[in-house]
């Protein structure tokens, strides 16, 4: 299978997620490589399933997917302190109306309203 090259810059612009360079990386995979942090997709997955699987070892199924869990809801806790929560609101906002022009976002919204405008409807024949 081979797959369509394309450029980091491109793919930001065309407001896609992944990008494919068509060189191996660092560590030899041939996999696309995320816009936001130029990481090969198949080292982040490798490096996920490490950490994971120390934490298991070290405090179990269940521990592990907690400390999991509230790592992640720390990470956003602190990038809400330190830009302040009306920041916070604005960057939310604009980062939703720029999602709202991919292709994908453009869709989940148009199903959005979709069903916003079936359930008024339903509601009104009640």
């Amino acid at each position: 299978m081979r797959r369509k090259i394309i450029t980091r810059r491109t793919a930001i612009r065309e407001g896609l997620h992944q990008y494919y360079t068509g060189r191996p990386c660092k560590h030899g995979h041939l996999s696309p490589r995320t816009t936001k942090s130029c990481d090969c997709t198949e080292c982040i997955k490798t490096r996920y399933a490490r950490t994971k699987k120390s934490l298991i070892l070290e405090h179990g199924k269940d521990g592990a997917q907690d400390i999991l869990r509230k790592a992640w809801r720390k990470g956003s806790a602190k990038h809400r302190e330190i830009v302040g929560k009306e920041a916070y609101a604005e960057y939310m906002r604009e980062y939703m109306r720029q999602y709202r022009l991919t292709p994908t976002g453009e869709a989940i919204t148009a199903k959005a309203i979709e069903r916003y405008y079936a359930k008024k409807k339903n509601n009104a024949d009640d």
